[in-house]
């Protein structure tokens, strides 16, 4: 596999060819962190500086989107037929945690203007903030047309409905039941030891009718 990610830079030694151990060593170290724009050659300098901030938050607002777009919907609507299945598993199960994440990217990306000085960025970051919002409400509708994946039909996703809270409500009293019945094993436990140690030191409870007869004989 040639490796074609970025232009030759002089100084910059490239390998001819890499394995995919080291492909994914790089995705991982290169991009999949928080601020991959200062891993780009040359921009690494502008870190902590206002117009690399700036610059950073930009950068993540398009590749958002495109994740949305492509990463996403695109997997969605046209699925490899080799992944088909694994695509619609992972979809299914993530819906609630994707559109939670994709949410809290377009709070983000709508609050960027404020924070951008240049006008390029500036029309950059608003042009990212619609794109990422209509591809937030073209992914809800995706999901909601969904069959659920067979074996997970079950699978509950916190949308807000009265049907969601229900099911989270039960879910959560189920949870209790165990916890409350070992309290009550715990507390009859203590209360019997108790009353074991009070009949041994006898500061017990009074002697009943019979306890009296025997004493008197």
């Amino acid at each position: 596999m040639r490796k074609g990610s970025f232009a030759r830079t002089a100084g910059i030694r490239y390998p001819s060819l890499t394995v995919f151990e080291d492909v994914l060593v790089s995705i991982q170290s290169l991009i999949l962190v928080p601020d991959p724009y200062f891993n780009e050659p040359g921009f690494e300098k502008t870190r902590n500086t206002p117009s690399g901030v700036n610059a950073a938050k930009d950068y993540d607002a398009n590749i958002r989107q495109a994740t949305v777009r492509w990463a996403m919907l695109e997997h969605l609507r046209n699925p490899s037929p080799c992944f088909e299945d694994v695509i619609s598993a992972h979809f299914w199960m993530k819906r609630g945690e994707i559109l939670e994440q994709v949410k809290t990217w377009v709070k983000e990306a709508e609050a960027m203007p404020s924070a951008s000085k240049t006008s390029r960025l500036l029309t950059s970051s608003m042009n990212a903030a619609k794109m990422i919002r209509r591809h937030y409400t073209a992914l809800k509708e995706e999901f909601s047309k969904m069959a659920p994946y067979p074996g997970l039909e079950n699978l509950a996703v916190d949308t807000g409905s009265p049907l969601s809270k229900d099911r989270k409500k039960r879910s959560a009293e189920k949870r209790k039941k165990p916890a409350q019945v070992a309290d009550a094993s715990a507390q009859k436990g203590k209360e019997q030891e108790k009353s074991n140690e009070d009949d041994q030191d006898g500061t017990g409870s009074p002697p009943g009718p019979m306890s009296v007869q025997a004493i008197m004989i």
